[in-house]
């Protein structure tokens, strides 16, 4: 559903995401200026800004992006008739979208990076709690019999469930390679300078004001999970995306939310309040800051320290906050 149109901006006052852009203080150069249009899609408010001196070029750019991430939302959504829930229902795909393999081996490749921390078969129980808010952890657990490892099989061009009953969801890797594809349409455009904004999953290219005399980068602030409106990091970005997870996305309850964790224990939601990561693609950004939310801290940053590409802020239960080395 298409809420807005060139040059019709989607005003609102207050929306969650984990990372919003600042404020436009100082404007472009006199040749350029920035372009900003939002627009209803994957379930929160994605953003397209731009930088460039032609309006008409610039829209027509962004109808493109926003056309894209439609049609790539159609094939990965687990609520409509999509290719996913087609793979759900009959356990084999034949002939699967190639959107759909691709994002599927790198679910495969997420989950064994991050020892299963990032699982995509925790659908069975997600599901329950969207559904059953009144229910006790006893019967939630239950339903971790059908929460297994390496579950996803890519053969060609058909993706395989390699055990029955095995349900999975993409929704914490199909937002940012989504983001990812409106990126790839904004630079065969020809754009140079954009920031792509899907509620909280951030990818940056270029600058928002590419002048020699006074160039200006993009900058994003992570949000506050206590909604207090005090950015706990503000940061630039270049050439680069961030994801954050939050528990307060989308709660259930006073300890249970979104963010799954893979086994059952004494714990069925994670207990980090927030995790952001920044990656060289907003796919990677937004499995890992998944992937990251459920393991255990020590954990969690020393993954993160190992690999020069990545870096991570993280705030846990208590509000205490934790950097990576090369945190920003």
């Amino acid at each position: 559903m298409i809420l807005s149109h060139r040059r019709q901006f989607l005003k609102a006052s207050i929306f969650s995401c984990a990372a919003l852009c600042l404020p436009h203080i100082a404007g472009a150069t006199p040749q350029a200026q920035v372009y900003s249009e939002t627009r209803l899609l994957m379930g929160t408010l994605v953003n397209l800004k731009a930088t460039h001196t032609q309006e008409d070029f610039v829209y027509e750019s962004f109808n493109k992006a926003f056309a894209e991430m439609a049609r790539v939302e159609a094939l990965l959504t687990r609520h409509k008739s999509s290719a996913l829930s087609l793979l759900n229902t009959q356990q084999k795909l034949i002939d699967a979208p190639k959107e759909l393999i691709h994002v599927a081996k790198e679910a495969q490749r997420i989950e064994q990076l991050s020892q299963g921390a990032f699982n995509p078969s925790v659908l069975p129980v997600l599901e329950y709690l969207e559904t059953h808010r009144n229910t006790s952890k006893s019967e939630i657990k239950e339903l971790f019999s059908l929460v297994q490892r390496n579950t996803i099989s890519v053969e060609n061009s058909s993706v395989l469930l390699k055990q029955n009953d095995i349900r999975i969801t993409l929704d914490g890797i199909a937002k940012g390679y989504i983001v990812d594809k409106a990126v790839q349409i904004l630079e065969a455009s020809g754009l140079q300078d954009f920031l792509v904004n899907a509620g909280g999953d951030v990818r940056a290219k270029g600058m928002k004001n590419p002048s020699l005399l006074n160039p200006e980068p993009w900058r994003v602030a992570v949000e506050d999970p206590n909604k207090a409106n005090k950015y706990p990091a503000v940061l630039t970005l270049y050439n680069r995306a961030l994801a954050t997870s939050g528990s307060y996305e989308k709660t259930f309850s006073e300890d249970l939310h979104h963010i799954i964790m893979p086994q059952a224990s004494t714990l069925i939601s994670s207990p980090m309040r927030s995790v952001s990561v920044l990656a060289p693609t907003a796919m990677e950004a937004d499995a890992l800051s998944t992937a990251l939310s459920c393991m255990p801290l020590k954990n969690a940053l020393d993954f993160v320290n190992a690999k020069p590409s990545l870096s991570c802020f993280i705030i846990t239960h208590d509000d205490t906050i934790y950097r990576s080395k090369n945190w920003a």
